[in-house]
C-alpha cells in the first residue's frame, strides 16, 4: 500500500528524471522514435501533476479534519489548551488568520467563567449585606415590619410576637389587610402608600393590642425611597413600639400636677382665710388668735413635708444624696417618732399604740431619713383609717435582723393596687382614697429611704380591714459602721 511518503518520494524521482532528459534518452534506446519519447514524456508528467494534486487535496483534508477537531474541543471545553495548527501545514498568512479565529472561539469561554465567578461573588456579597441587615433588624428593641410598594410584607422581626401577637410567618408575604392588628392603622397605612405627598411626613398611631389590653402600642410609618431617586417610593418600614410605660408617666406626672396643685391650694387657702381674720381692725378674741395661729402653724408645717418630699425623692433618684450614718438607739427613735407624729393631731376617735421591747439593739442609720420614712408610714395609716380605728407601731429583733411594723385597720387595700402602692405619684382609683388628700409620694419616698439602707419595706392588706407595713433592717447591713461608713 502506498502511503502519503512514497507516493511524494516517487513523484519527486520522476518530476527530475523527466526534466533531466532521462526519459528520452531511455526511449531513444530502445529505438522509439523522438516524437514518440516526447509524448512518453508529457504522459509521465500528467501522472507526476495528478500524483501532486492527489497528495495536496489529501494534506488539506487533514489539515481541515484537525480545524474541526480544534473548535469541537473549545466549543465543547474538553481540550482548552489543545495546540494551535502548525506552520507545516498552512502559509504564513492563513495560519494567523486561522489562529486568530480558534484564539477568539477559545476566549469567550474563560470570559464566561470568569463572569459567573463574579457573579456568583457578587451574590455571596448581597446575601451577607442582607443578613447583617436583618440581624440588625433583628437586633432592635422595637417591632418591624417592611412593606413593598405593592402593601406585602417582605421583612418582620422576632419583636412583633410580643408587640402584635403574631408570628413573624403570619405576616412575612401578606398584604395588610390579612394581618394588620386594627381597622384604623389599616387604613392609615393603604392612605399612607396610595398618597405621595402624605409620605414626606412620618405618620403615627397609637391604639392597644387586642391580645395585651393593659398595654400600649404606637405605630409609626416612614417611607422607603430608591437610592437617589427622592421621589420612587419603593416600600414602607413600619415599626411598633411598646410606649405602656411612657403613657403611665405622663398619666402619672399630669395626675400628681393636679394633686400637688390641690395640695398646695387648700393650705393657701386656708392661710389666707386665718391671716386675714387676724387682721381684722375689730379685732378677735384670745381664743380664736390662738386657733388661727396653730392652724397656720399646722399648713406650712404641711407644706414644707410636701416640699421636702419632692426635694428628698429628686436628690435620691438623681443619686445625689447619701447617707448620714450614725449610732441609733432604736428603742428612742422609734418612740420619738411616733410622739411626733401624735402630737400633729389626728382623729380624736383613733386608737394609737407603741408596742415596743424594753431594749433593742443599736443602729447605724441616717436618722433624718429614717424618721421620714417612718413618719410617712404612720400617717399614711392614719389617713387611710376608719372612724374608732387603730394604728399600731410595734418593733422586734431577731439574731440578723430588726423589724419594724406599723399596722392599721383603715380602708385596706385592692390586691390589683397593692404591686402598685409603692409606685411614685401612685394613687388608688376609689372613692374612699380621692376622700382622702394626698400626692403619692409618701409611701415612694419611704421604700427609697429603706433601699438606700439596704433594707425591705413589704405590704400586705385586706380590702376593708386594714393594712400592714414591715420595714425590714439587716444587721449585718446596719452594724458594720467600718464599712458603710457615717
Amino acid at each position: 500500500m502506498l502511503t502519503d511518503k512514497k507516493v511524494f518520494s516517487l513523484y519527486r524521482a520522476g518530476f527530475a528524471l523527466a526534466l533531466c532528459g532521462a526519459a528520452p534518452t531511455a526511449f531513444a534506446q530502445t529505438g522509439v522514435n523522438s516524437a514518440s519519447a516526447m509524448w512518453a514524456v508529457v504522459g509521465v508528467l500528467v501522472v507526476l501533476l495528478a500524483l501532486q494534486a492527489w497528495y495536496w487535496s489529501r494534506q488539506r483534508n487533514k489539515t481541515v479534519v484537525r480545524v474541526i477537531e480544534q473548535v469541537e474541543a473549545i466549543l465543547t471545553r474538553a481540550n482548552r489548551g489543545a495546540a494551535p495548527i502548525s506552520a507545516g501545514d498552512l502559509s504564513a498568512p492563513i495560519l494567523q488568520r486561522l489562529n486568530g479565529v480558534l484564539s477568539r472561539l477559545a476566549n469567550p469561554s474563560h470570559q464566561g467563567a470568569d463572569a459567573k465567578l463574579d457573579l456568583l461573588t457578587e451574590n455571596k456579597l448581597l446575601a451577607y449585606k442582607k443578613n447583617r441587615l436583618e440581624a440588625v433588624l433583628g437586633a432592635h428593641p422595637d417591632a418591624i415590619v417592611v412593606l413593598d410598594s405593592t402593601g406585602v410584607a417582605t421583612y418582620a422581626n422576632i419583636k412583633v410576637s410580643s408587640q402584635l401577637g403574631l408570628e413573624p410567618q403570619k405576616i412575612i408575604n401578606h398584604k395588610l389587610h390579612e394581618w394588620c392588628p386594627t381597622p384604623e392603622i389599616l387604613a392609615l397605612l393603604n392612605h399612607y402608600q396610595e398618597n405621595l405627598a402624605q409620605v414626606l411626613r412620618v405618620e403615627q398611631r397609637q391604639f392597644t393590642p387586642t391580645h395585651a389590653p393593659d398595654r400600649t402600642v404606637q405605630m409609626s410609618a416612614h417611607p422607603l425611597f430608591a437610592g437617589s431617586e427622592s421621589d420612587k417610593l419603593i416600600g414602607t418600614l413600619v415599626v411598633f413600639r411598646d410606649v405602656t410605660t411612657e403613657v403611665l408617666a405622663r398619666r402619672a406626672r399630669s395626675d400628681f400636677v393636679a394633686h400637688v396643685s390641690h395640695e398646695l391650694k387648700s393650705p393657701l387657702n386656708i392661710l389666707a382665710m386665718y391671716s386675714e381674720s387676724l387682721m381684722d381692725e375689730n379685732g378677735v378674741d384670745e381664743s380664736t388668735r390662738i386657733e388661727a395661729v396653730n392652724v397656720i402653724h399646722d399648713e406650712v408645717e404641711r407644706l414644707s413635708t410636701l416640699i421636702n418630699n419632692l426635694l428628698s425623692i429628686t436628690k435620691i433618684e438623681m443619686g445625689s444624696i447619701s447617707l448620714e450614718r450614725t449610732r441609733v438607739k432604736l428603742v428612742e427613735f422609734l418612740d420619738d417618732t411616733f410622739n411626733a407624729v401624735s402630737r400633729a393631731g389626728h382623729d380624736s376617735s383613733l386608737t394609737l399604740s407603741l408596742q415596743l421591747p424594753k431594749e433593742l439593739s443599736a443602729v447605724y442609720i441616717d436618722k433624718d431619713l429614717m424618721r421620714v420614712a417612718v413618719s410617712n408610714l404612720l400617717t399614711n395609716a392614719i389617713k387611710y383609717n376608719r372612724p374608732g380605728g387603730s394604728v399600731t407601731l410595734s418593733a422586734e429583733e431577731t439574731d440578723d435582723q430588726f423589724i419594724v411594723r406599723v399596722k392599721d385597720t383603715g380602708i385596706g387595700i385592692a390586691p390589683n393596687d397593692l404591686a402598685k402602692v409603692f409606685d411614685k405619684f401612685y394613687r388608688a382609683d376609689s372613692d374612699e382614697v380621692r376622700e382622702r388628700g394626698g400626692h403619692g409620694l409618701g409611701l415612694a419616698l419611704s421604700k427609697q429611704i429603706v433601699d438606700l439602707h439596704h433594707g425591705t419595706l413589704t405590704a400586705t392588706s385586706i380590702l376593708g380591714q386594714g393594712t400592714e407595713f414591715t420595714l425590714t433592717l439587716v444587721k449585718n447591713a446596719t452594724l458594720m459602721k467600718q464599712t458603710v461608713g457615717k
